[in-house]
């Protein structure tokens, strides 16, 4: 993943919105994060994303697509 600072506003934050943002915005926490900036393992925060939004489209990983990684097994 790439570094958010250099790119496209957080998910629902008002920035994001201005720009076209479909993500939820309560889920994001208004742009800092899901249930207001929870982290990954890797320490990484998390967003909740509308597949399609215009600013932050995103595919599947490999390990959300099951191919690789951790899958639940």
């Amino acid at each position: 993943m790439t570094d958010r600072t250099e790119r496209e506003p957080n998910p629902g934050s008002r920035e994001a919105i201005a720009q076209g943002c479909t993500c939820p915005v309560i889920d994001n926490g208004h742009g800092r994060g899901y249930m207001g900036g929870a982290k990954d393992k890797n320490g990484e925060t998390i967003f909740v994303y509308t597949f399609g939004c215009p600013v932050h489209d995103r595919r599947p990983t490999e390990a959300l697509a099951g191919k690789g990684g951790d899958n639940g097994q």
